[in-house]
């Protein structure tokens, strides 16, 4: 199975794979810039994560008059950019708190 860098001629130098703790408010992302992203809850997650664009009071799945992102324990959300091609432009929320986890991946 070829990486989803060969598929680029160009190719990114680099990859970096860090951990996110969940967070029982809407919390900012790190400042990690890059080009492309992914992000994945893990396995054992009891809960969903949400992520949005904004913060604010959450509502079922809206984020103030915004829709939040859902990732299931386990799931991720494949490669997708950013404006700003910084991973700090997304907020997190997560009503299970810091037991729950995310692992971003980004190349730039």
């Amino acid at each position: 199975m070829s990486s989803f860098r060969s598929a680029f001629s160009d190719g990114f130098p680099i990859d970096e794979i860090g951990v996110i703790t969940g967070s029982s408010t809407y919390r900012q992302l790190p400042n990690r810039p890059g080009q492309l992203f992914k992000l994945k809850a893990l396995a054992s997650n009891i809960g969903s994560s949400f992520i949005g664009t904004n913060t604010g009071t959450f509502f079922g799945m809206g984020v103030g008059a915004q829709i939040a992102f859902e990732i299931d324990a386990g799931d991720d959300t494949g490669w997708f950019k950013l404006m700003g091609n910084n991973l700090n432009s997304l907020y997190c929320y997560n009503p299970s708190g810091s037991s729950e986890r995310l692992t971003y991946w980004l190349q730039r």
